[in-house]
């Protein structure tokens, strides 16, 4: 379970496995929070303790007879359509922390701090760490993102932990587009040293692999490599992507279409 469809989530917890999942006449027999607790072993390992605030949601929840989402019979003053989390980016030492802080958008324009009842996860923990109260801390360096959930919403948090300067990362990319611009302003950020320019061997490989799946014909190659037109690269790209308006020339254009 994502959170991202709780009806089916709701019917997962309460219907499959013959309804062991939850308990209504002993909740605290629930699998949903022995599995949780590791009164049950199994491979999520432990999610909360007893008697703590999550816990004791779920213990609520199901004592009430665990009830689905509202769906369309919610209120405005409690349907969710929005998550903030706070600050969405940050520049990080290692081994500084940072308190997330997430905010709930309500359809009457209310807001609610609901960072007790958030759930967070770190995409790269070599890089950040999260606990389930939204404590980050910073461990190496890099760019991590940190993925919170509440409810069907989910908010993201950069922590940008800049590698250490070194006279090499003097040397700047050279951009030759929008994205090239914004990859260039994230490797400054990051103190990160740009790879010297490939050679058209190079380039013709990465571009098929990478578009395409495929390595590149051997003519194409040839003809690529023989080539001594100063915008063959972009020209090669355009081909690839089908974009050059020519059905002579846009022969992969299949490759995009199914």
């Amino acid at each position: 379970m994502f959170a991202f469809a709780p009806e089916a989530d709701h019917l997962a917890l309460t219907r499959e496995w013959d309804n062991r999942r939850v308990s209504l006449v002993a909740p605290e027999d629930s699998l949903v929070l022995r599995k949780a607790t590791l009164q049950v072993g199994h491979g999520g390992g432990r999610r909360f303790l007893p008697d703590s605030y999550a816990y004791n949601v779920l213990k609520v929840w199901v004592s009430d007879g665990a009830p689905g989402p509202g769906g369309t019979g919610q209120s405005e003053s409690t349907r969710i359509v929005g998550l903030d989390v706070f600050p969405h980016e940050r520049i990080y030492r290692s081994g500084q922390t940072q308190q997330l802080r997430v905010v709930a958008r309500y359809a009457d324009g209310h807001m609610n701090d609901v960072t007790r009842r958030a759930a967070f996860d770190s995409l790269e923990s070599g890089i950040a760490s999260v606990d389930s109260d939204g404590q980050l801390v910073v461990t190496g360096s890099g760019q991590a993102a940190i993925m919170v959930r509440f409810r069907g919403q989910t908010a993201v948090s950069h922590a940008i932990s800049p590698f250490s300067a070194t006279p090499a990362v003097a040397r700047r990319a050279t951009s030759h587009n929008l994205i090239d611009t914004h990859v260039a302003r994230r490797w400054e950020r990051l103190n990160m040293r740009p790879a010297p320019r490939c050679g058209d061997a190079e380039f013709i490989r990465r571009a098929f692999l990478d578009c395409l799946g495929t390595l590149p014909r051997a003519e194409v190659v040839q003809r690529f490599l023989a080539s001594d037109a100063v915008d063959k690269r972009e020209r090669l790209v355009d081909q690839i992507l089908g974009l050059t308006g020519d059905p002579a020339r846009d022969l992969y254009i299949d490759e995009w279409s199914t």
